[in-house]
Order: C-alpha cells, then sequence, then structure tokens
C-alpha cells in the first residue's frame, strides 16, 4: 500500500514499472506510478509522469541517464525514509525536471532521526544513528557515494539487525563498543556488578573489539582477493608468452588452482576456491584433479566448521556428485546421505542445499538401480503445495532426475509427463533459448528414444542443437554432445550416411576441447563403432569399440565404471559378428562381471550384459550354463523394462534353443 493509491492503475502502465515474480506476482517497481491519474501535470514543462514518478527517481535518471543498480538502490532509500518518518525526503511538488535536480543535488535531506516515526517503538538513539547512514547512504545524490551493490545493502541490513557494527559507518572505538554493549547487554550488567573484575571486563570488551575489527578485515581481505584472482585469472598472460585470447579453460583453470594455493592465510576463501576449481574440472572430465581439490576443500572445512553447517555440506554434496561421475557409489550414496541427515528440508539456501543433496541421492539409487528408492526419495523432496518455490531450477533438477528413475524402472509415460514439467519450468524461469532448456529437451529426446521413437526425439534434439550452437558455438563440447546424440538418433532409423559426419563432427570438437581422454570422446567413438555394427562392416566396428574402451579405461583408471562396462560388451558383440566367438565370451564374461560389481544383479545393464553372454554360450552349446543367465536377464527386464525391447526377444531366442536343444 502506497500512501498515494486511490485504488486506481494507470492505463499507460508500462512494463519497466511492473515486475512478474516466479509465484506469478505483479510487484511495482516505480512506487509513484499510481500518482498519475490523481494529481494531473500542470503544463507541459513540467516532468512526464507517465515514465516514471520525479519524488521516485534518482537524480541521474532525471538528468537523463540509463537506470541501473544505484538507481534502484536510491528509490529503495526513498521507501526507507518514508517508512521511517512517515514524511518523503523532498519536496518535488510541482517541480520542473530542471528544478527537482537543483533540490536532489544541493539539499540534502534531514536525517530520519530528526523527524523519526514514533510509531515505531523499541528503537534506541543508537539504532536511529545507524538508520540515519543507511537511509543516507541510498539517498546521497551521486551513484558513486551509495552502497556498490545490493548485497552490500544486504550485508549492512543484516548486521543491523544483529546489532553489528554497520561497514558503511566509520569504525570509531566508541561506536564498535556501543554496539558491542548492545548485543550483550546481560554480560554486561553482571560484569559491570563485579567492580572488582573491572579491569578483567576492560580487557574483555578489548579482546573482543579486537576479534570483531579482525572479523571485518578478513571479510574485506578475502573479498579484496577475490577480486584480484578474477581479474588475474582473466586479465590473459604475459606479452611475451601470448594474448588474452590463446587461453583455454584448462590453462585458466591450471591459473586458478595456483592463485589459490596462495591463499593458505586464508583458508576459508581457499576452501571455497578448491570447491569451485574442483566442480570446474569434474564439468570438463579431469577427475583426479577434480578429487584432489574437492577433497582438501572438504578436509579445510571440515577441520574449522561444525558437521551441520552449510558450506560443508555443501563441500559434502560436491563431493559426492564427483564419486557418481567415478562410478564410486559406495562413497557416494555414504556422501550423500551425510548431506541429508545434516540439512533439513527448509526455504532459502538451507532449502536449496537440501535440494542438491536429494538430488545426488536421487542419482546414487538410480545408477544403483534401485528405482523404487529414487522415485521415493526425490518425490519426497519436491514441493508439495502449489505456489511459491514450485518452478525453481532446484524443481526442475529434482524432476529431470525423478524423471530418469522412472524412465529406467519402466515408467514411460510418468518419464514423459515429468520432463515435459521441468521443460515448462526451465522455459518460464530461464528463456527458451537457455542451454538448461536444451538439456532438458535432450532428456525429453532420451525418453521417447527409450520407446522407439526416434523419429519423435529427432525434433527435440535438433532444438537443443539450435540453442546451444547459439549459445556455446559449434566448438563446444556441449553442442559437440548434442550432436553425439542427434547423429545417435539418425543411427537408429538407418539414415547413417547423415548420422556419420556429425558423429565425426562431434570427435572433432572433443579432441580439439578436451587435452586428453574423456568420456565423451569415448561415447563418440562407441557410437562410430555403432554405426559401423549396423553397416555390417563388424572390423570397423571392432576397431572402433576397442578404442572407445581404452578411452573409458583411461579416464577410469581404477577400471570401477559402466562406462567400462558396456564397452565390454560392446566389443563382444563386434567380435561375435566378426566371427571370433571365444574372444566374444571374453569380453562379455568381462562385462557381467564388473556389472555385477558396479550395479547390482537385478540392473537392467547387468541383466543385458547376461542376455549377451547367454547367448553366445548357446552357440557355444553350454547350455546348462546359458539358461541361468537368460532366465535371470530375461525376468529383470520383464520387471523392470519395456516387454517390446529387442534385448528380450533376444533372451526368449536363445532360451528357447537352449531348452530344446539341452534336453
Amino acid at each position: 500500500r502506497h500512501a498515494h493509491g486511490r485504488g486506481v492503475i494507470h492505463r499507460d502502465l508500462k512494463p519497466s514499472n511492473i515486475l512478474v515474480s516466479g509465484a506469478g506476482q505483479v510487484r511495482l517497481v516505480d512506487f509513484g506510478i499510481a500518482c498519475a491519474l490523481v494529481a494531473p501535470l500542470r503544463d507541459d514543462a513540467r516532468v512526464s509522469m507517465q515514465s516514471l514518478t520525479p519524488a521516485f527517481a534518482a537524480p541521474e535518471q532525471l538528468d537523463g541517464a540509463q537506470p541501473g543498480t544505484a538507481c534502484d538502490l536510491y528509490v529503495l532509500g526513498l521507501v526507507l525514509y518514508e517508512l521511517l518518518t512517515d514524511t518523503r525526503p523532498f519536496d518535488l511538488e510541482g517541480c520542473t525536471t530542471a528544478e527537482a535536480l537543483v533540490i536532489l543535488r544541493s539539499e540534502g535531506p534531514r536525517p530520519p532521526s530528526a523527524t523519526k516515526n514514533l510509531a515505531i517503538g523499541g528503537t534506541t538513539d543508537a539504532d536511529w544513528g545507524d538508520l540515519d547512514a543507511l537511509c543516507l547512504t541510498l539517498l546521497a545524490p551521486e551513484p558513486g557515494a551509495r552502497y556498490v551493490s545490493a548485497d552490500g545493502l544486504v550485508a549492512d541490513l543484516d548486521r543491523y539487525r544483529r546489532r553489528q557494527p554497520l561497514l558503511v559507518r566509520t569504525p570509531s572505538f566508541p561506536y564498535r563498543l556501543r554496539k558491542f554493549v548492545s548485543r550483550h547487554r546481560a554480560g554486561v550488567a553482571a560484569s559491570a556488578a563485579a567492580v572488582a573484575g573491572a579491569v578483567v571486563l576492560a580487557s574483555w570488551y578489548g579482546v573482543q573489539l579486537a576479534a570483531e575489527r579482525a572479523e571485518t578485515a578478513a571479510e574485506a581481505a578475502r573479498t579484496e582477493r577475490l577480486q584480484q584472482y578474477l581479474f588475474g585469472l582473466f586479465a590473459g598472460a604475459e606479452p611475451d608468452v601470448g594474448p588474452a585470447r590463446d587461453l583455454t579453460v584448462r590453462r585458466l583453470l591450471e591459473r586458478g588452482a595456483l592463485t589459490a594455493d596462495l591463499l593458505r592465510q586464508d583458508p576459508d576463501t581457499q576452501a571455497d576456491m578448491h570447491q569451485t576449481l574442483g566442480g570446474l574440472y569434474t564439468e570438463l572430465g579431469d577427475f583426479p584433479r577434480a578429487e584432489a581439490l574437492l577433497e582438501q576443500a572438504l578436509a579445510q572445512k571440515s577441520a574449522r566448521l561444525p558437521a551441520g553447517s552449510p558450506r560443508r555440506v555443501d563441500a559434502v554434496v560436491a563431493l559426492a556428485m564427483l564419486r557418481i561421475e567415478q562410478g564410486q557409489l559406495d562413497d557416494a550414496e555414504r556422501l550423500a546421505r551425510d548431506a541429508i541427515a545434516h540439512t533439513p528440508r527448509a526455504g532459502g539456501r538451507t532449502g536449496d542445499l537440501r535440494a542438491r543433496a536429494d538430488l545426488a541421492l536421487g542419482r546414487v539409487l538410480t545408477a544403483r538401480g534401485r528405482y523404487d528408492e529414487a522415485i521415493a526419495q526425490l518425490q519426497a523432496a519436491l514441493p508439495t503445495s502449489p505456489g511459491a518455490g514450485t518452478s525453481t531450477p532446484q524443481v526442475s533438477a529434482l524432476l529431470s532426475q525423478l524423471a530418469a528413475a522412472h524412465q529406467y524402472a519402466g515408467h514411460l509415460d510418468d518419464a514423459e509427463r515429468l520432463h515435459r514439467q521441468a521443460l515448462a519450468i526451465d522455459r518460464q524461469v530461464r528463456g527458451a533459448s537457455h542451454p538448461t532448456v536444451a538439456d532438458t529437451l535432450i532428456s525429453l529426446a532420451e525418453a521417447e528414444s527409450s520407446r522407439g521413437r526416434y523419429e519423435a526425439a529427432e525434433p527435440l534434439l535438433r532444438e537443443a542443437r539450435q540453442i546451444l550452437l547459439a549459445w556455446y558455438g559449434p566448438e563446444h563440447p556441449e553442442t559437440g554432445s548434442v550432436t553425439r546424440i542427434l547423429a545417435g538418433a539418425l543411427t537408429m532409423q538407418g539414415r547413417l550416411d547423415e548420422a556419420e559426419p556429425l558423429l565425426h563432427e562431434a570427435i572433432a570438437v572433443f579432441e580439439r576441447a578436451y587435452a586428453g581422454p574423456h568420456r565423451r570422446l569415448g561415447l563418440a567413438v562407441n557410437d562410430l563403432g555403432t554405426l559401423a555394427f549396423r553397416r555390417k562392416r563388424f572390423g570397423d566396428a571392432v576397431d572402433a569399440y576397442q578404442r572407445a574402451l581404452d578411452v573409458y579405461r583411461q579416464v577410469f583408471p581404477d577400471g570401477r565404471s559402466q562406462y567400462i562396462s558396456i564397452g565390454l560388451a560392446n566389443l563382444g558383440s563386434a567380435y561375435l559378428e566378426h566371427g571370433d566367438i571365444r574372444q566374444a565370451e571374453q569380453f562379455f564374461r568381462e562385462a557381467v562381471t564388473l556389472s555385477r560389481t558396479l550395479l547390482t544383479a537385478d540392473h537392467p545393464n547387468t541383466a543385458i550384459a547376461e542376455i549377451r553372454l547367454g547367448d553366445v554360450l548357446v552357440r557355444r552349446r553350454q547350455y546348462n550354463e546359458a539358461m541361468p543367465l537368460l532366465q535371470h536377464g530375461q525376468s529383470v527386464l520383464e520387471t523392470q523394462g519395456n516387454p517390446s525391447l529387442s534385448w528380450l526377444t533376444r533372451a526368449r531366442a536363445a532360451l528357447e534353443t537352449a531348452r530344446a536343444r539341452g534336453r
């Protein structure tokens, strides 16, 4: 409610005056627009009220400058002043633009404490001093004298609430002493009663005030170091080394890691940097470096923070996400459950952190084939009430992972519905051309592919590719990834001549983007093997599958990865069709053993590996060994998958042969 509101809405209300929040609520940005119908202008020389209200505009805005953060902060100061005093800081009624500018730049407003609102009870003179400083800083006539950003204002408002010294005020000893006493009234009163301990009390004050000064100085130092870090990171190489445009992402990260190593005197900032860099190395697929950085960040935070600290839990979740990528699912599950145990479901930052922890556990359970548990975990993490909080990036991520769990469990209708919900949220909160929208389109296309509807998947993938091309360009790994997936959909449609150049394009992107072997490169080479397989060029398929397997083994040197298991099975299939049945059997046996170790006996990937091995054993007339494998693989896929899957058909045919000939 504005003091001048009369229940009317200006018919010329412009989009620049309003903001539609994520919850669908409309909020006014220019608080004076409702005055236009009740206070008509006297003549054409007066300030126009159709685009802004002089009483609620910053001086530079009236002077024709483009509005920005400084203008927004000034308007907040005007609103705060009126809330505190029930008056406006300046009387601009009927002023021209020039007259208003003279007043705003020459006449400073009276401090709010001079005309304070007596209805604000419980406010001391010391509090009014802080409110004066806050308000007058916001109302400074020059933008540079105001807060640099909204974050600075939020920080001071929080310090005011906690009765700590404001950053915007001069840090004098009397001022800090008053703030300290206001926070510790009980301790001060009890200590003051002991006259004999006056000296000790004074010393205690001194120590506490020194600690507060040190904390403030440390915050400022961290901010300065972070600024220096960012400037140094992107400033480019030395002139004798090369220009800034020659910097690669990997070189930037290496430079960032070296900078982080120099922050030993500021372990909090150093830990945050290590975690950020570890997350970036995870995205690049450099898991050894990511592991070293994320483990170091967690160790640093664990040494300084309690188990329930959000910063520490954040580091736990980051390491859990890496463990999922590494295929270390036992450790990933332990970390995800630890994060959940220390993070309640709530709003704000804690709620976002809990959503990430739930997402991590949902990913682990899905990877393990425990789909019912994953679905229950992710469903419980989603907001249950409509409205606020249901259209956020966190909700979209949870919906996407929930859709994946339903998809692997064979609940294809549920998977499609959830993918489309996530897509609608992404388009609403990020816009139709955001890369996250492309990611969700890809997930929806993969859901269509799981039904065998590759023609329906193709337009979704092409739309995603256009988004990523426009956002990242043709040389980015994300663009290469969607190009590979599109080629796979074309391959499954039999359009091999269209698919092959796209696969080579993706491989070239990955080879240029990554200095060494990467999971995405292995996937693209594997798809090239599948294309050769469908062309019945089994020798070429063997070569491609072997190269893909070599890449996976370099990326996962401990050998514990589903990619390696799938690579072994694909290579076995190529050898089988190439006529080397003994070699095929060897690779299938390795694939079954590894899949059972990494996943579970009831995981679809394990079942498919068992069917492949059972089929080979039938061909080798080892019927007694083949039948249990085929029976188990068939039962798993019938329970968790689509009965029309080609692997089910293959299992039934091989099992029928084994039963007929094994008698």
